[in-house]
């Protein structure tokens, strides 16, 4: 068993922390109309695949033995725990924008 497994593994577990709070991200552009809050089930829509996918990685890695199940188990904890963060939308002027992730101008939703 080595290092680089486990530590891949919680790497990839913190990086969906990323969607949610990212300090150096790109501000919201144009004046804030309104920040909504993200309900439950929009934070499943949003990182549920992703925190689904790192799971079954997560208990593969366990069963083959390439991790250890506490460390596995830790990145499922830490995996779930991005779903209960309160989100926000940011809508502007210009866009909009979720948590970390880059501002949607209204030009590439235009026709939704």
């Amino acid at each position: 068993m080595t290092i680089i497994a486990p530590l891949m593994l919680i790497i990839a577990a913190g990086a969906l922390y990323t969607r949610v709070w990212l300090p150096w991200g790109e501000k919201a552009s144009g004046n804030i109309v309104r920040v909504e809050s993200l309900s439950l089930f929009g934070r499943l829509r949003m990182h549920g695949p992703h925190v689904g996918l790192l799971c079954l990685v997560a208990i593969l890695s366990a069963l083959l033995g390439w991790v250890n199940p506490i460390v596995a188990l830790l990145a499922m904890i830490m995996a779930a725990g991005v779903i209960v963060l309160p989100g926000r939308y940011t809508v502007t002027t210009t866009g909009i924008r979720s948590g970390g992730t880059p501002v949607r101008r209204w030009t590439e939703i235009g026709g939704v």
